[in-house]
């Protein structure tokens, strides 16, 4: 599929779970916790607490999913055929 001349590739979120934690019934919890470990460097969305640093799952969440998201397309056939035509 293109969209503006760019070509992109849909992912299913049960593609997006597999490529980040290996099953499809990943947590949300454990999807940031893959994607954190992944990526350390990323602008996480932190809170302090009781003199701790947190997470704010919610927001995060979405960060985790976005991030899975590329792996899964990266990993995906069309994506991987696309490469292998243009090398």
């Amino acid at each position: 599929m293109r969209g503006g001349g760019i070509p992109f590739f849909e992912v299913t979120p049960t593609e997006v779970k597999v490529a980040a934690v290996g099953y499809a019934n990943a947590k949300k919890r454990e999807m940031i916790s893959w994607a954190m470990g992944a990526h350390p460097e990323a602008n996480w969305p932190m809170y302090k607490k009781n003199g701790a640093m947190l997470v704010s799952e919610a927001q995060a969440e979405h960060m985790a999913d976005a991030i899975a998201a590329i792996y899964a397309g990266i990993k995906g056939n069309s994506f991987q055929q696309m490469l292998a035509l243009r090398q």
